[in-house]
């Protein structure tokens, strides 16, 4: 009788533990070590790709990363409008060229398995990754379904742009 109440009790904990994972993300990163993060003071952020095709929520994904970014005050933020990538793809080194930049953010979401965020750094001189990050907001979640899902994306990128602050110094 005790032990059937052991087993039920631990089933019912495990069970409320995955619940509550669910729904936290997870979040796994990247720092190149000894990147050269004092000489970085000006930052691309190319239009995020999507996986889905529409330029508004395009829009809409890298502004709210740019944003977060901003807030921090690591770097001056420079924004390539989507239009000037339209026509001809340019290489990172291309944008650092073009903007002035010492390092250029990439970034991505896909929900082929649950929505995923995918942000890199790249030093446009090297071409190497100094930094990236990934955070899965669980299966099921939709960026776009509604207004929640948004808040929710918003804080990955958040969540993101903290550790990269963490990691930067």
């Amino acid at each position: 009788m005790v032990r059937t109440f052991r087993l039920k009790k631990s089933l019912v904990i495990f069970t409320l533990a995955l619940a509550f994972g669910a729904g936290c993300g997870r979040m796994t990163t990247y720092t190149k070590p000894n990147a050269p993060w004092r000489t970085i003071q000006k930052v691309a952020v190319t239009p995020f790709s999507l996986s889905m095709e529409n330029s508004t929520r395009q829009q809409l994904v890298t502004q709210l990363f740019a944003e977060q970014l901003r807030k921090t005050g690591l770097f001056e933020v420079t924004e390539v409008p989507s239009s000037t990538l339209a026509v001809v793809p340019l290489s990172v080194q291309e944008v650092a060229r073009k903007y002035e930049v010492d390092a250029v953010f990439t970034g991505s979401v896909d929900n082929f398995a649950g929505t995923m965020v995918h942000i890199q750094l790249h030093d446009p001189a090297t071409q190497e990754v100094l930094w990236s990050g990934t955070y899965s907001l669980g299966v099921g979640a939709e960026f776009f379904s509604i207004h929640t899902q948004q808040q929710q994306f918003q804080k990955s990128l958040q969540k993101l742009v903290n550790e990269l602050s963490r990691r930067r110094f």
